[in-house]
């Protein structure tokens, strides 16, 4: 991660957020590895102030002194921009005059590292409203409770660790409400901890991750084209009798299309699905007798009677052939 990176995750000091920012700004100096400027371990070397005392320097170490100073400047500098570049626009021209990154540090620390009743109150007011929720990672929740109870401990206002514990029960969405007899049943109220709280829902919510995300990969393919066998279903075992069954409906449905197309229709599509399995005779109609008797039902007091009418024959007609010379 380059420094440009780094500062970037160094919040700007407003006023408000001393305690935030100095520990966020100490961390980042100290990855540059210059905080020892900002500890003043490290003095500016300068010529002696008396004259005949000035003299007595060699060349050599006139130059060693100007090259020590250059360098403490370079880097004493670098750190003064840095704390400089993270500072609301309003504090920078109040802290302006500062030559060295160490004067600037302790003139901070003095005007706003200083704890007071509001401070402190405010911390565990929020300790008091913050709420778990169901959806959000919980690690941000218990990492604010403990910044915010470090600081009252800093203080002087120290929260006892059981009371931390059941403020953060307290803080539970009602799905998660069985993680209270979970957390007070498997620790005595002495050993009683922030951290067995955090163990058990940090636990739960991956828990719950993993059970919602399992269910959200069942999804059917999305077709425009219609199926007429449902659903299709990938697995081997079913794979026969899903095929079988898809035939049989198909089968089915060209059943149905010959009975609504006709006779006609009927017939041309009949030959053509029977043409393996039957065999087709040719015959002339007009030389085959018509019936020359039916029977009909009638109705009569005692039931149905049935009827047989006789029609004569008719007249055979002799066929007419024409020879063209």
């Amino acid at each position: 991660m380059s420094s440009n990176n780094a500062a970037s995750l160094v919040p700007i000091f407003d006023g408000s957020n001393y305690g935030l920012w100095a520990v966020a700004m100490q961390a980042y100096i100290r990855s540059t590895g210059l905080w020892h400027y900002v500890l003043g371990k490290v003095h500016r070397e300068s010529f002696p102030e008396d004259d005949a005392e000035y003299n007595k320097l060699s060349d050599t170490k006139k130059q060693a002194i100007l090259s020590s100073q250059a360098d403490f400047d370079r880097e004493d500098g670098m750190v003064l921009g840095q704390i400089m570049l993270r500072l609301l626009p309003m504090i920078q021209q109040n802290h302006q005059t500062y030559p060295s990154s160490f004067s600037l540090w302790n003139a901070l620390k003095g005007s706003y590292g200083k704890l007071m009743a509001s401070t402190i109150f405010k911390d565990f007011k929020d300790c008091l409203n913050g709420r778990i929720s169901l959806t959000a990672d919980p690690n941000a929740y218990f990492d604010k409770s403990y910044a915010d109870y470090s600081r009252m401990k800093a203080a002087g206002v120290a929260v006892p660790s059981q009371l931390q514990a059941m403020i953060a029960l307290a803080a539970l969405p009602q799905k998660w409400e069985m993680l209270i007899t979970v957390v007070t049943g498997d620790n005595n109220l002495e050993d009683l901890d922030l951290s067995d709280v955090c163990t058990a829902v940090i636990t739960q919510h991956q828990a719950d991750s993993v059970r919602h995300g399992s269910g959200k990969h069942n999804a059917n393919k999305i077709s425009a084209v219609k199926h007429k066998c449902g659903n299709p279903n990938w697995q081997d075992q079913q794979g026969g009798s899903n095929q079988q069954q898809c035939n049989n409906k198909h089968q089915q449905g060209q059943d149905g299309q010959k009975r609504k197309h006709g006779k006609r229709a009927g017939k041309g599509k009949a030959k053509q699905a029977d043409h393996s399995q039957q065999h087709s005779h040719i015959a002339n109609v007009a030389s085959m007798v018509p019936p020359i008797s039916s029977t009909i039902a009638l109705p009569a007091p005692s039931g149905m009677q049935k009827c047989t009418i006789t029609r004569p024959l008719p007249k055979q007609r002799t066929p007419c052939y024409r020879i063209y010379v």
